[in-house]
């Protein structure tokens, strides 16, 4: 599984737009539905201030969102 950072993802958000790279995003989408993808809430939480559709698109493509509790850190 990859665990995405919000500078990560906000990056690919900003460099491979959708509409001009939509195979990337595709496959983006693919991965989080196999539970590849994950991101901890408190970096979704900064994506949503910095990108929001971006935002929206982890939410809804799958993407697993990890909350930190005491096992994890």
């Amino acid at each position: 599984m990859s665990v995405f950072d919000a500078s990560s993802i906000i990056q690919a958000w900003d460099n491979y737009p959708i509409t001009q790279f939509p195979s990337f995003w595709e496959w983006m989408e693919e991965q989080a539905r196999y539970g590849e993808i994950s991101i901890a809430k408190v970096a979704l939480d900064e994506v949503s201030h910095m990108e929001p559709d971006c935002k929206s698109w982890l939410s809804n493509g799958g993407a697993t969102i990890i909350v930190a509790n005491n096992e994890i850190v």
